[in-house]
């Protein structure tokens, strides 16, 4: 009769925690239908408790064990993989690589035996067969050098069978699972290219990359930029036609500086600096460096605009280079010296 009315004076006890825990409850509910509240998990997940995730991840493991024991590699890797993302067991990771190496997954195998051996405690029986089996994959594994060739626009993206790779992990031999991989080069404004490549066992492989064919796009598209709505290069017909007009320019300009100079000579020679008065081929002289004044100007003004905008001209339509050259000219014309100055900049 105690024990009967002890059990009811606890149970009658509990009724208005449990009266406040569901009017909690339905408050909790009421605001975050009304007002987008956010309460604790107390009301709404009280089963998602720890002691479940691990029962899920030795449910899975169990499972996986038979598989492997009857040989379905697939099977058994996809649940320790599953069992592993519920609980992080060195058991499992131990498991799981051994099973990835089973089924030829050596670059994975390799990672997971690595991630085991640090955070098995010292002294564990399990280091010495880690290691035993790390050392006896390491001769099997295949390596591959991803190398981005020179001038590769910025903003480019590598991605391995999916998987983006940072700038970091060029020029590095990387460990990669034998069999086929597919390598993808991504850049703004150019074509996707893809090269295939097939591991084997203990080899090492380097592969240079290059972006794509640069992609044309009309003129007239909205929200394009300046850039993007450039022109198609046309032919180097025209610049040539202007470089040739420049050279023209600068040969009639020498041309008429020397005979200028000539004529310079003959008037010194030929007229009185001081009473001005000159012989017939002193008058003839001066006559003539009348003329040729204004084309010696006109000459070397066509020479600087023809080889100039020529020569730049020729730069921005014949360069095919994934990256754009940007040149910087510089011509400087005198009736003295002609100086020229031609640098390409990336």
């Amino acid at each position: 009769m105690r024990v009967n009315f002890e059990l009811s004076h606890l149970q009658d006890s509990r009724r208005p925690a449990r009266a406040i825990h569901g009017w909690v409850c339905a408050l909790g509910i009421l605001l975050v239908s009304v007002g987008g509240l956010v309460f604790p998990r107390v009301c709404l997940a009280k089963d998602a408790t720890p002691g479940s995730k691990a029962a899920a991840a030795e449910a899975l493991f169990s499972a996986a064990r038979s598989d492997l024991a009857a040989g379905q590699l697939d099977a058994a890797c996809e649940k320790f993989q599953d069992s592993l993302k519920l609980e992080r067991a060195t058991g499992t990771l131990l498991n799981l690589a051994a099973c990835e190496s089973k089924r030829g997954r050596l670059a994975s195998a390799w990672s997971l035996w690595r991630e085991a051996l640090e955070i098995l405690p010292p002294g564990d029986s399990r280091i010495s067969f880690a290691t035993r089996e790390l050392n006896l994959l390491l001769p099997r594994l295949p390596y591959l050098t991803l190398r981005l060739e020179r001038g590769v626009p910025k903003g480019v993206k590598v991605s391995r069978n999916g998987m983006e790779l940072g700038h970091a992990g060029m020029n590095l031999p990387i460990p990669v699972d034998p069999g086929p991989h597919t390598i993808r080069v991504q850049a703004p404004g150019y074509d996707t290219r893809e090269y295939s490549i097939t591991a084997k066992e203990g080899s090492s492989e380097t592969l240079s990359l290059n972006v794509g064919v640069r992609q044309k796009v009309s003129q007239k598209h909205p929200g394009l930029t300046k850039e993007d709505t450039r022109a198609p290069r046309a032919s180097t017909l025209w610049p040539w036609v202007t470089v040739g007009v420049g050279g023209a320019g600068l040969g009639a300009a020498v041309a008429t500086t020397f005979l200028l100079e000539r004529d310079r000579s003959t008037v010194e020679r030929e007229c009185d600096s001081v009473s001005k008065l000159c012989s017939s081929k002193g008058f003839d002289a001066v006559k003539r460096t009348r003329t040729l004044l204004p084309v010696n100007t006109v000459s070397f003004g066509v020479a600087a605009l023809g080889l100039t905008g020529g020569i730049y001209w020729l730069t921005s339509v014949a360069s095919d280079e994934p990256e754009e050259r940007v040149p910087a000219l510089a011509i400087t014309l005198t009736k003295e010296t002609l100086g020229v100055d031609y640098e390409t900049q990336f």
